[in-house]
């Protein structure tokens, strides 16, 4: 559903205003019946402030006269109202301190988003319909203080909905697209997929995303056809247990687990991350999930020591391997991940089971090191987050995906990290045996998390999450449980991350 965004009321002593705005013009009941009247005498133009973004700026002038410039409102999000036709904002005026106010809502056409369609009407009467114009990109100031905002609220030229998609990483399943997968993408316009070898809610009976080497570049080469702005396509490939790209379907690379590289030299990794960045590239992926970069606490871990992927005990070791599998990656293109923060090698439980509570084990020097060593050297592509709960470093005992003080002020405050936050899946049982789906999403976004992370891994398939978190987050901007300055944040993380990487210009 489109929806107008509503800017808060503002008073300004301007009579001209008045004139300007209610020149004769045919009546129109409703914005979306409305005909197209006689040409108003007048012109207005919306600027968004650079040095205020939170404000717009708006003047209006006689056609063929003066601007006056009419001040400048905030921009709320405090009502929203729905649509079918039209989305944007309308904001109110007074001409003078004892005259009525004026209502204006500029609107532009979803069917025709070149066009703008200017209502104006007084407080208390029915609305007048003034005719179409053309946004006019040459409308620009010569002071350079301004930027002509296309009279939107939608963080450059995505709406508010599409900036949230942005913000979403997500799994589906075929080694093609099909009809819903598509209908997906272009609805939600998600930041990005997760590619997989096995499909989890059908237990291995349906195929998933990948089969072959030729399939798999087919399908990358699909996703970025069928996606209006250009994806993360992301996959684990840690080595070892954790590596969807496998020998048995083609693949000719294999790569040992993070433990055996562990043993030998950052060299050796270094020269192994470099052959399969290369490989990755090759078809089209773009985001490796790695490294681990957990310290091996506990050697029998379930989520990591188990399955070594932890490069070592000792957090230089990791720290030296994670810099050489990170530095391989990025000389060919390849984005990697730090995870999982704030550390998970002391986790006795799973998170992908239920609530695991690292309280008691976690060795907070140890498992913060490779994190400050790292971003210290100037590290900025993304941190994965851990579901684990530590009681110590939030006394509300969330996991650290959900909680502000794991997230933004251990993460960005103490340690100094500036880069994306990516969230573990959201559909493991730590967050969707304690919480609900959509309302975890919209606490890791208030916690500090860039990119929710939605594999469709876990029992029953349903696709449909995506959009409804997508709404979900979208609601409560609406609403105000989330600001839209922390919306605009993240997706300038995400557009930089995909600048730097050559996947988005």
């Amino acid at each position: 559903m489109i929806r107008l965004l509503r800017l808060g009321a503002c008073a300004l002593a301007v009579p001209l205003v008045a004139a300007l705005l209610l020149a004769p013009s045919a009546r129109a009941d409703s914005h979306e019946t409305a005909v197209a009247p006689p040409p108003p005498a007048f012109e207005l133009r919306i600027w968004q402030n650079v040095a205020d973004p939170e404000r717009l700026a708006y003047s209006a002038r006689p056609v063929g006269g003066s601007w006056t410039a009419l001040g400048t409102v905030p921009l709320t999000f405090d009502r929203l109202t729905p649509s079918r036709t039209y989305r944007l904002g309308d904001f109110s005026l007074a001409t003078a301190p004892d005259a009525p106010s004026v209502e204006v809502v500029i609107l532009q056409s979803v069917d025709t988003p070149e066009l703008i369609y200017i209502n104006a009407r007084h407080s208390s009467d029915s609305w007048r319909a003034f005719v179409a114009r053309p946004l006019d990109l040459s409308e620009v100031s010569p002071s350079g203080r301004h930027r002509y905002a296309r009279i939107t609220l939608d963080f450059g030229r995505l709406s508010l909905r599409d900036a949230i998609g942005q913000m979403l990483l997500v799994g589906f399943r075929g080694v093609a697209l099909d009809a819903g997968s598509r209908a997906m993408l272009s609805g939600v316009r998600p930041g990005g997929v997760i590619l997989f070898d096995f499909d989890g809610p059908s237990g291995g009976a349906e195929d998933r995303n990948i089969t072959s080497p030729e399939q798999l570049s087919a399908l990358t080469a699909e996703l970025q056809a069928a996606s209006a702005i250009p994806l993360f396509i992301a996959v684990d490939a840690e080595g070892g247990y954790v590596n969807r790209l496998r020998t048995r379907y083609g693949f000719p690379l294999v790569v040992p687990s993070a433990q055996t590289l562990g043993e030998g030299t950052p060299e050796d990794t270094a020269a192994i991350a470099a052959e399969l960045a290369r490989e990755l590239s090759a078809y089209g992926i773009n985001w490796n999930l790695a490294p681990v970069v957990d310290v091996n606490i506990d050697p029998e871990s379930p989520a990591i020591g188990y399955w070594e992927r932890s490069f070592s005990a000792d957090p230089e070791v990791v720290t030296a391997h994670a810099r050489a599998f990170v530095e391989s990656h990025r000389e060919h293109g390849v984005i990697t991940v730090l995870k999982h923060f704030p550390g998970h090698g002391s986790a006795a439980g799973d998170t992908h089971i239920g609530v695991t509570d690292v309280t008691a084990t976690y060795q907070r020097a140890e498992e913060l090191e490779p994190y400050r060593r790292l971003i210290e050297e100037g590290y900025d592509a993304p941190v994965m987050t851990a579901h684990i709960v530590n009681r110590n470093l939030d006394e509300r005992a969330l996991p650290a995906t959900l909680s502000r003080p794991i997230m933004t002020d251990l993460l960005r405050g103490e340690i100094g990290f500036e880069g994306l936050v990516l969230s573990d899946d959201m559909q493991m049982g730590a967050i969707v045996t304690e919480y609900g789906l959509e309302e975890a999403a919209v606490e890791a976004i208030n916690a500090g998390v860039d990119i929710i992370l939605l594999t469709n891994q876990p029992a029953p398939y349903d696709l449909a999450i995506v959009t409804r978190v997508r709404d979900a987050i979208s609601r409560a901007v609406t609403v105000g449980l989330i600001s839209p300055e922390r919306i605009r944040e993240s997706l300038e993380r995400i557009t930089a991350l995909k600048n730097a990487y050559g996947i988005a210009e």
